[in-house]
């Protein structure tokens, strides 16, 4: 199964290859705004060898992990605690799905207004893109905790921190790593947006941005497709952490 899975994987990167290069040698030999995929892979390569490209990595994953772990140590919590009381959660689900559906890009100018034009600004704009979709989940699956596993340990003498520990957080991980992998993906757009809009003096948005006013197209293709690889190996970190914690599923 898995050698089937990687050859169609193989066959698909390759068909997307294939497809650049006849747009770029066909159909739009002549245009600017295409950089061919030799050149592209090429750049990359230069680029990752370069202590800039280096730099505004670090950088750009400086503030993602600053913003997307200070989301996950409140979200978590607030999540599980609103999970097991209903009333409280009940009171709060309107402000929650409201805020939730605010695109943050949006909140830019009252970021800037209340932090100025700095690390924090993207920082705590990474935070609110990830924190109410990691309190949902978190609360999501605390609701779907079955009924009868809390009985069974009731019955048995359990306390409430011995259910919380035996059923109810168990049941919850699936839907809380379900909000952490959505929320590492809102996180690093943010992030990127954040930088080529807000400005940074490093970081992967304003390199590909700096790219763009200059012309230089092949570092702009470049710059997307190692934001691309870096987003696909955030994402499989989170897979392989769910199969290690979650076990069972």
């Amino acid at each position: 199964m898995k050698t089937k899975k990687h050859i169609y994987s193989f066959i698909g990167i390759f068909s997307f290859i294939s497809f650049w290069s006849l747009l770029k040698v066909v159909i739009f030999p002549n245009a600017i705004f295409l950089s061919s995929p030799i050149d592209t892979f090429q750049r990359l390569w230069e680029l990752i060898l370069s202590e800039g490209l280096l730099n505004d990595f670090l950088a750009t994953l400086y503030k993602f992990s600053m913003g997307f772990g200070f989301a996950v140590v409140v979200g978590i919590p607030i999540g599980l605690f609103l999970g097991i009381n209903k009333r409280v959660y009940q009171s709060v689900e309107l402000l929650l799905d409201f805020f939730r559906s605010i695109p943050v890009t949006t909140l830019f100018p009252l970021f800037i207004l209340f932090f100025g034009i700095s690390s924090l600004t993207i920082i705590s704009m990474v935070s609110v893109s990830c924190l109410f979709v990691i309190i949902l989940n978190t609360s999501y699956g605390v609701f779907y905790t079955k009924e009868s596993h809390i009985s069974y340990l009731k019955s048995i003498g359990a306390n409430k921190f011995q259910i919380f520990k035996h059923v109810v957080l168990p049941s919850s991980l699936p839907f809380i790593f379900i909000g952490l992998r959505v929320s590492v993906s809102f996180a690093l757009i943010v992030v990127i947006v954040a930088e080529m809009f807000i400005g940074a003096n490093k970081g992967l948005g304003i390199r590909v941005y700096e790219a763009h006013e200059t012309y230089l197209i092949s570092d702009v293709y470049a710059i997307i497709i190692f934001v691309g690889l870096l987003g696909y190996f955030l994402n499989r970190i989170f897979i392989v952490l769910e199969k290690k914690i979650i076990h069972w599923e």
